[in-house]
């Protein structure tokens, strides 16, 4: 029996990258999924929600999309929840994934274009939460699993990172105060950050072409990995904002692959730590993401 057999999670951001990943590392140990993504069959960088879905329903579980635009401040996300729990019952995960990361200096980000940012990457994850943690705390049984960056950290200001760090550092903020808010209960909430650019199709667009360095990322193993850990984690784990990495070194825990039947080559847990040490190094080396992360917003408006 798989570790989240019976369980049911809704993972935002669905379509491909990091809930892609999550969506189907919790498959192949039981759960069924709500995939949610601005549209279903739009397809971008090669993927699309329905495609995703196919595969997760190919494990063997129920699987489910929802369309929602999580950056319109006019759509009730909590939509997103209810419509969950009509096709497949009360929902025991979230996994807060969808975000929009985009780098560009103070002075040319637009109200607009930073109200967008704001919304997806704080409001959405936010209104999300609201809607599911009463179930949660009712049945006293729920794991929240927010995914944030290292852009967000304290030590880690850098040119044109103002903005996505910025709400990525109150989304883990929410996570600590969430979690102090949750004590006696059942229900965890924990952040998770790559500890490298993880291995997303944008990303390896972006080795492709030059403008990212192959020895600053990670295998999308590894988020979905610690995404399992923490939405299985027991109820005192609850608070921590750590990258991936750490936190499976810490658990003593392998990076596997996503149908969970073989360990990722180079991620046993005996090869964690120098792996931590190889991005540590190669991460005091920071690339210009200024109108290469985040394509279309690249330019000037």
């Amino acid at each position: 029996m798989g570790a989240c057999e019976g369980m049911t999670a809704v993972v935002t951001g669905g379509s491909r990258g990091i809930g892609r990943a999550a969506a189907l590392r919790l498959a192949h140990e039981g759960a069924d999924l709500a995939l949610v993504a601005r549209d279903v069959d739009g397809n971008r960088l090669g993927r699309s929600l329905a495609e995703t879905v196919a595969e997760v329903q190919a494990v063997g579980v129920r699987a489910v999309a929802i369309a929602a635009n999580l950056a319109d401040p006019a759509f009730a996300r909590s939509q997103v929840i209810e419509q969950a729990q009509a096709a497949l019952g009360p929902v025991d995960i979230l996994v807060n994934n969808a975000a929009m990361s985009v780098f560009r200096n103070v002075i040319e980000w637009t109200p607009a274009k930073l109200r967008s940012m704001w919304e997806i990457n704080v409001m959405a994850p936010w209104e999300l939460v609201t809607a599911v943690v009463p179930g949660m705390v009712e049945r006293n049984r729920g794991w929240i699993v927010n995914i944030s960056s290292g852009v967000g950290e304290p030590d880690s200001a850098r040119a044109g990172g103002a903005a996505y760090g910025g709400t990525k550092a109150m989304f883990d903020q929410m996570t600590r105060c969430l979690a102090l808010e949750l004590d006696g209960t059942d229900v965890t909430v924990n952040t998770v950050s790559p500890q490298a650019a993880a291995r997303t199709e944008f990303v390896n667009q972006l080795v492709d072409q030059g403008a990212m360095q192959p020895e600053i990322t990670e295998p999308l193993e590894a988020m979905a990995e610690a995404i399992l850990a923490l939405a299985t984690a027991p109820t005192f784990a609850r608070g921590m904002v750590m990258r991936d990495l750490d936190l499976l070194d810490h658990l003593g825990v392998a990076v596997r692959t996503l149908d969970g039947t073989a360990v990722l080559e180079g991620y046993d847990t005996d090869d964690l730590p120098l792996r931590i040490a190889e991005l540590s190094d190669a991460a005091t080396r920071q690339q210009d993401l200024r109108g290469a992360w985040g394509t279309s917003w690249g330019k000037k408006d």
